[in-house]
């Protein structure tokens, strides 16, 4: 469900990347595989990790699809949520809010991880 989102992120950086880069590997002798993986790859990787968090965070939200989808046996979280908070109960309640504490802190993880990866700036080693 969330791969319309990582394509829309992804595809305007891989279409920045000018064709210097890809004209210079080819003259330094790099194949097309090394040319995608080291340059391409290379320089969005910040992208694609930003992208992969965004997929992540979106799909852990998904209640819809999941619940279209899976099966009465298969739990994702957003569907274990709904059955314990549409339950009668206090222990049901509690419950329900260790499940959103474990969807706050997986979300609050991937948000740090990814925005730590994004704003990291290159180190100067000292000589």
């Amino acid at each position: 469900m969330a791969l319309p989102l990582v394509v829309r992120i992804i595809y305007p950086a891989l279409n920045s990347i000018g064709s210097e880069h890809r004209e210079a590997a080819s003259l330094a002798g790099a194949s097309s595989r090394q040319t995608w993986w080291h340059i391409e790859v290379g320089i969005i990787r910040n992208v694609i990790f930003t992208a992969i968090g965004f997929a992540l965070i979106a799909g852990i939200g998904e209640f819809g699809a999941a619940s279209l989808l899976a099966y009465g046996d298969q739990a994702t979280l957003p569907t274990v949520l709904y059955a314990l908070i549409s339950r009668p109960g206090g222990q049901n309640f509690g419950m329900a809010m260790a499940v959103c504490t474990i969807v706050i802190v997986l979300t609050f993880v991937l948000v740090f991880s990814v925005s730590s990866r994004t704003l990291r700036r290159p180190r100067l080693i000292a000589k």
